[in-house]
Formats: C-alpha cells, sequence, structure tokens
C-alpha cells in the first residue's frame, strides 16, 4: 500500500500586522484558525512561503503567539533525508508536524544579521530555507522543497541563476519563491525582473508568496499555486472576491484543495462612479452606503474607490471623505482611495493629464513616485512594504519600517558589487 503525503501550503500571515490598531490581532486569529485546520486534516507537512511576520525585527509578543501557534503540531514521523546548500536540520524542527518557510521581504534582513526565520528555526521551531533544499522523508515517500527567501528585486534573477536548484531524485520536489513576478505585479517605475518562465523547470509543484489573492495556473506542465495572504492587507477589490485560506496538495494523487478559513472581519469593498458631482453629492452618496453596513463583533473593514469627475471648479481637496470615516469609526474600520477629477475651466473636458495616457492609476503613480524618493535615500525596500501605511496615514509605523531597514543596510556595509551577500 502506498502512503499519501498532504502538505498544506500558505503563506503571508504577516503577524504584527497594524500593530497598535484595531486589526493588529486579525493576522493571529487567521494564523490560529488556519493552523487548527492543519491539525484537523492530518497534513504531514506545512510550508509557508514568507512573510510570517510583519516586521524584520518582531515584537517579543509576536513572537510568543506565533510559537504558541506551532507548540501543538504534535509528533509526527518524518526524517531528515538530505538537504543541499545549508547544513543539517535541528532534530526538533522536524519533531512534530514540521513547518518548512522561506523568509519573505518583510523579514529580509542582511547576511550579518539572523532574520526571523532563521532565528525560528535555531528555537527548533520550524526549518528555514534560502537558497537551499531540505528532503524529508514522510511515509516512506521522499518530499524535497526548494526555497528562496525574498531578496532585493533588482537581484533576484541573479540570485536565482547563481542558485540554480535542481529537484532530488525519486522524490516529490516542491519551489518555493517570494518575489515580485511581471504576470501579477505592475510597477511602471520598475518592472519585475522574473516572470513565471525563468522559474527553473523539472519540478513537481511551484509555489509563490508576496502576492496577496490566490491563484493557480500551470508552470513547466506542474501546478503553480499562490496561496495569497490570510487577511486582507492591501485592501484591493481582488482581495474581496476571493476567500482566505491555503492550499492542501496531495502527492500521489496530484489533488490540489484551496481550504478557506473564517475570516476575523468581513471586508467590503465599494467603487463609487460620479459624473459632474459637487462635494455634497459624493459625501452624501459614502453617508448613505456607509449608513448601511451592517454592525457585527468585529468591525467589518470597508474600503471605498471614490472616481470620476467633479464640477468645474470642485477641487477634489473639496471633498472631505476622512471626516465622514470618522463619524462611523465606532461601526466600521473605513478607508477610502480617491481617483475624483476636476473638470478643466476652459470647458475642454475632464483633466486626465497624462494619469491614461500612461495607463497608470493613482495608486500605481504614488507607489513609482515612492520607489524614485527611497532610492533617492538609498533605502532598498520594496515599495509595498510601506505604501499602505503611508495611505491609512500611519507615518510613524512607515518610518519605523524604513528607518529599521536603513540602519541595517548600514551594518551590513553592502555595496552593489557584493551580491553574493544574498546567498547564504
Amino acid at each position: 500500500m502506498i502512503l499519501m503525503a498532504k502538505i498544506s501550503i500558505m503563506s503571508d500571515l504577516h503577524l504584527g500586522f497594524k500593530r497598535g490598531t484595531e486589526r493588529e490581532e486579525d493576522a493571529f486569529i487567521a494564523t490560529e484558525r488556519a493552523f487548527e485546520k492543519v491539525v484537523d486534516m492530518e497534513s504531514d507537512i506545512v510550508v509557508v512561503a514568507g512573510d510570517i511576520f510583519d516586521s524584520r525585527l518582531p515584537r517579543p509578543e509576536h513572537w510568543s503567539r506565533f510559537m504558541n501557534i506551532l507548540s501543538p503540531l504534535g509528533r509526527g514521523e518524518v526524517e531528515v533525508s538530505r538537504t543541499r546548500g545549508r547544513k543539517g536540520v535541528p532534530e526538533e524542527a522536524v519533531g512534530g508536524i514540521p513547518v518548512v518557510a522561506i523568509h519573505g521581504t518583510h523579514e529580509r534582513r542582511t547576511n550579518r544579521e539572523r532574520n526571523s526565520i532563521g532565528a525560528m528555526e535555531d528555537a527548533g521551531f520550524l526549518v528555514h530555507l534560502h537558497c537551499s533544499s531540505v528532503e524529508l522523508d514522510v511515509k516512506g515517500e521522499k518530499i524535497g522543497i526548494h526555497g528562496m527567501g525574498g531578496v532585493p528585486e533588482k537581484y533576484s534573477k541573479e540570485v536565482l541563476k547563481k542558485w540554480d536548484p535542481e529537484p532530488f531524485d525519486d522524490a516529490y520536489n516542491i519551489f518555493v519563491i517570494h518575489q515580485d513576478l511581471e504576470e501579477y505585479i505592475y510597477n511602471p517605475v520598475r518592472p519585475p525582473e522574473l516572470g513565471l518562465e525563468d522559474l527553473p523547470g523539472g519540478f513537481d509543484l511551484y509555489v509563490s508568496g508576496h502576492i496577496h489573492w490566490k491563484d493557480r495556473q500551470k508552470v513547466n506542465g506542474s501546478p503553480f499555486l499562490i496561496p495569497g495572504s490570510l487577511i486582507p492587507t492591501q485592501l484591493k477589490k481582488r482581495e474581496s472576491e476571493t476567500p482566505k485560506g491555503f492550499y492542501t496538495v496531495s502527492t500521489q494523487r496530484e489533488e490540489v484543495e484551496f481550504v478557506e478559513i473564517e475570516a476575523p472581519r468581513k471586508f467590503v469593498y465599494k467603487k463609487m462612479e460620479f459624473e459632474d458631482a459637487d462635494t455634497r453629492t459624493v459625501e452624501k452618496k459614502v453617508s448613505l452606503f456607509l449608513e448601511d453596513i451592517q454592525e457585527s463583533e468585529r468591525k467589518p473593514l470597508v474600503r471605498i474607490k471614490a472616481a470620476g469627475d467633479l464640477q468645474k471648479g470642485i477641487s477634489p481637496a473639496d471633498v472631505n471623505l476622512s471626516k465622514i470615516g470618522e463619524k462611523y469609526r465606532e461601526k466600521a474600520l473605513v478607508s477610502f482611495s480617491e481617483d475624483l477629477k476636476e473638470k478643466k475651466m476652459n470647458g475642454g473636458g475632464v483633466s486626465h493629464e497624462n494619469i491614461h495616457d500612461r495607463k497608470l492609476s493613482v495608486e500605481e503613480m504614488g507607489m513609482g513616485i515612492l520607489q524614485n524618493k527611497l532610492e533617492e535615500t538609498g533605502v532598498d525596500i520594496s515599495p509595498d512594504v510601506v505604501f499602505e501605511d503611508l495611505v491609512q496615514g500611519n507615518i510613524e509605523a512607515a518610518m519605523d519600517k524604513i528607518q529599521e531597514l536603513d540602519r541595517e543596510e548600514d551594518k551590513g556595509g553592502q555595496t552593489s558589487k557584493e551580491e553574493d551577500w544574498w546567498i547564504k
């Protein structure tokens, strides 16, 4: 009788997300629910494709909460049969249901500083891979996991090429990455270095973190899975339309299933279109929508995108949506995305400037401007790490992340000629 290994695959837990706000607990609730399902389903291995933590230096209470989540995983029948590109694996790291993880962009640090995922391995809670591989013996079946943690995007193709991973013979091989991919991430300022065609061949399963909505397709003839984040973080329309959860794969039958988890709080996305509107029209429509939102024990997330044309002489700055959001803050956690435009005074139609000509949304332009500013300061950080904080007005949180990485880069002494330090 051939036994069948069951592998649970998740990503982007972002423990510590929205620290100090009402949403801080959400990521922990979602992660607890996901791992409870892992145990109930009797999974043999858990693979996490990066960004377990939301910060490069997680707070002690965030470490503690995650350790408590992992502790009940019980005893398994898994052994390490081979490794490649790394030293041996601590025995206690595979003592129960093994968790094999890569670090993401939020956890990335220089080679002179231990990142949080590596530290979790040191403590025996998981196996950390970066440009390295581990083969696990599960019920007599060999499972090879090959992982590349998040690196600065400008180095991603070079690091992947230098690593040049190869599947283990006579094993079920999983390739795991956490980077921008051009098929999913649109950045006009710095297009992603990697595309699906750059992923190495010969693997039975491909997994990518970093993208926060789930997806499934084929790469090199094998399944390619994006589990997505466990909670909505970017508050995009797509996140409101697709469920949150994780994938499970049964190796012998090559069955893939998405396991949905109950969201800690409801997420509502609403786009409102306006034409030749005055401020009262816009504000009234937004207020009426929020009035109809159903109250719940945990306040729902509400994202409203206001787009379209205002009357001549009315500036988008005249529309005070933040005041309306504050009015309903006891009922819902409300945020806004605005793409309102004032008509030209000469009657020449809507002032689109060059936004539509370049096929850029306001948010994408903002992301591009932020990218340029970060590059000017010499801080190599993906703009999506701090963009949402800035949009939400969490300036302090954004600055903490930038300054934290800036200090680490100074310690590491990195120059553009020292790419090797991204590979252990």
